[in-house]
């Protein structure tokens, strides 16, 4: 992440301060998200096939869109280079916050994060050779120092919020995490605009630079929803896969277009990055609010939406629990077989 001024001249190294201050953040985020969610149904989320889904949508769907795209839409070289290197990215840390605004599978949203995050360290170098390579023989230089420390953060942060949830269950602690996460995201998404602001306005870019932006997006939601769909997956994880494939870490393709380029093409490059943020923010809310409006969400779709975004309603240990006792108690006194409880959990 890059700041305006490196250092003020009284020793301040501002670069540092906002890199600093953003990772501390994003750990925050990540823990207050992660406690949210009932630490049984999120390790169980690690062992569901969505994690599967979701990871073959972001490293290997993702890119080949890129690819398509930079070949369909006519845009600068240095826009065709970071858009290929943003759509190779994990997802970015924001889809937990709107997975847990909109009641989508919150622990699955958390847990796709944190695999994304850690595959990232190997899977972004490759998929930018497979693509950046082939597009241009480039050699991109990535911030490794700061794509590490960004890793480590977003792993710490899920470790923590494990402990949290581990340490304090039930729902009166987990809706105080979630109000802390959602603070945290929010703080977190301000930082990011403020730092992200460049001198061309994206409103005077030209219809083509948006399509780049904008057919990504629908691209990625609509195949990754489909096949979400057709294995079967419950409707709150179809939402949280299609946000997870849909929103992308911007953060380091921002790098990449620092450390890559200079003068106007760097501006153009970022230029990417920043419309995709506006765009990726714009199609995961439709995605949310249409999924919830159509009962795909776990809130009630008509639940008022004030209530429904600032309620959660992510399953929790005790109610499954609790709906376990009643189906076993029903099983003893009615013959009912054991795969029928099974089935009705």
């Amino acid at each position: 992440m890059n700041a305006t001024n490196d250092d003020d001249g009284d020793g301040f190294d501002e670069d540092f301060f906002y890199t600093v201050l953003f990772d501390v953040i994003l750990l925050f985020f990540v823990a207050g998200m992660t406690a949210t969610c009932s630490i049984d149904n999120l390790y169980s989320k690690f062992k569901n096939k969505g994690i599967l889904v979701g990871l073959g949508c972001q490293f290997f769907l993702n890119p080949l869109i890129g690819l398509l795209v930079i070949n369909i839409v006519s845009l600068r070289p240095a826009e065709e280079i970071v858009l290929l290197v943003m759509m190779s990215s994990p997802g970015g840390t924001y889809s937990n916050l709107l997975c847990s605004f909109f009641n989508a599978d919150l622990a699955l949203s958390v847990a796709m994060s944190a695999v994304s995050t850690l595959a990232a360290a190997f899977m972004l170098p490759f998929n930018m050779y497979v693509y950046v390579e082939v597009l241009s023989g480039s050699d991109v230089r990535l911030d490794w120092v700061g794509l590490g420390a960004t890793i480590a953060c977003v792993e710490v942060g899920v470790l923590l919020g494990v402990i949290l949830g581990k340490r304090y269950p039930g729902k009166k602690y987990q809706h105080r995490f979630n109000i802390f996460g959602n603070i945290s995201g929010i703080a977190l998404f301000i930082i990011a605009m403020l730092l992200s602001q460049t001198e061309e306005s994206l409103f005077e870019k030209a219809a083509v630079f948006w399509g780049g932006c904008i057919i990504p997006a629908m691209v990625a939601a609509t195949v990754s929803i489909s096949i979400a769909s057709l294995l079967r997956l419950a409707k709150p994880e179809r939402l949280s896969i299609g946000v997870e494939t849909v929103y992308q870490n911007t953060s380091i393709p921002t790098a990449v277009a620092f450390a890559t380029f200079g003068g106007a093409e760097a501006k153009q490059a970022i230029s990417i990055p920043v419309a995709y943020g506006l765009i990726q923010a714009l199609t995961s809310v439709s995605i949310l609010v249409i999924g919830w409006k159509n009962g795909w969400a776990f809130a009630p779709a008509n639940e008022p939406f004030c209530k429904a975004i600032s309620d959660t309603y992510q399953p929790y240990a005790e109610v499954v629990t609790e709906k376990a006792i009643t189906l076993n108690e029903e099983a003893i006194t009615t013959d009912i077989t054991e795969d029928t409880v099974v089935e009705s959990l």
